[in-house]
């Protein structure tokens, strides 16, 4: 939750608004395809290099800490609903369609080798990124029954979809590039 200058990516970093949500997800993936009891994994927003990023970092960190004690109070939370779009008035399309994003992974194996992975698309990554990913999932699930790592349960993406979610996310446009 505390902002902090990465050397690896030479950057601040702030917290990310979803990275409570999706790292539960990744750490899930992780326990389901059995990456050990060393697999760590945790999700920031990159904000830059030099002092004022720092600032920036530090007042995301701040806002995010803030927000959260505050929504603790019904009160705060009562003028929040008060204010928030309501179902149907979401955002227009040409910002949704304007949007993009792109997501940069870095990993580090226990003997310190390296990798990185960019994830990229156009459009709004609340909403068009993320219902491509939704139903590209979907229409892999239909389509490629044959090819899907065959486990049962509740699955995440990675483990119940594996590389065949890849290939298909890929079809639709997102791109996805590893550094070795």
């Amino acid at each position: 939750m505390l902002p902090r200058l990465d050397p690896d990516l030479k950057a601040w970093l702030a917290p990310f608004v979803m990275g409570p949500v999706n790292t539960r997800v990744v750490r899930r993936s992780a326990a389901l395809l059995g990456y050990g009891a060393d697999f760590h994994y945790q999700e920031y927003l990159r904000v830059g290099p030099g002092a004022l990023a720092g600032l920036a970092a530090t007042s995301v960190s701040g806002g995010m800490q803030a927000s959260r004690v505050a929504m603790g109070f019904a009160g705060v939370r009562a003028l929040a609903a008060r204010f928030a779009p309501k179902p149907g008035e979401g955002p227009a399309e040409a910002p949704m369609d304007g949007g993009s994003f792109q997501c940069e992974l870095l990993a580090r194996s226990a003997r310190g080798h390296v990798l990185r992975e960019r994830v990229s698309d156009s459009g709004d990554p609340g909403n068009r990124a993320a219902t491509k990913m939704v139903c590209t999932a979907a229409f892999a699930l239909v389509r490629e029954r044959d090819w899907l790592p065959g486990k049962g349960g509740v699955l995440m993406p990675a483990s119940g979809l594996g590389a065949v979610l890849l290939e298909h996310l890929r079809a639709a446009g997102m791109a996805l590039e590893v550094d070795a």
